[in-house]
């Protein structure tokens, strides 16, 4: 696929209220456009309580440490 649009709306250390919450962390929907071979992955619905553009850096990280 070329392109995943993708929900994302907490940072990696939110794991438990994503779940909590039915929302994705951005590690995770990362991995999905990782595991679909997609050539873009746009993410969506960032939360107004972050200030600031989310670490893409550690996201990326933590999407290695899957292994996918």
């Amino acid at each position: 696929s070329t392109l995943l649009i993708h929900e994302a709306t907490f940072e990696g250390d939110k794991q438990e209220e994503a779940d909590k919450k039915k929302h994705c962390t951005i590690p995770e929907a990362m991995n999905v456009g990782v595991i679909m071979d997609a050539r873009f992955t746009l993410l969506t619905h960032f939360s107004q309580r972050y200030p600031k553009f989310p670490d893409l850096g550690a996201a990326l990280e933590q999407v290695r440490r899957l292994g996918a």
